[in-house]
């Protein structure tokens, strides 16, 4: 839903940030329901590190 509201602000066009919130949102969903698989949790870790760095990097060269 938040997808397509997006979508409609923006002409058609979805930003890469909102992308990546969304999928640091739907990583952070899953480490919470992660009970007890550290495997499991250990990527889901280090997959909201990359994301959050790329979304740093991203915006500092977008100025």
């Amino acid at each position: 839903m938040t997808m397509i509201i997006a979508a409609l602000k923006h002409h058609g066009r979805i930003a890469i940030d909102f992308l990546s919130s969304l999928g640091i949102m739907a990583l952070i969903r899953g480490l919470i329901a992660a009970h007890g698989q550290p495997y499991e949790i250990l990527t889901n870790s280090i997959a909201i590190l990359l994301l959050i760095i790329s979304m740093v990097i991203l915006k500092h060269f977008m100025k």
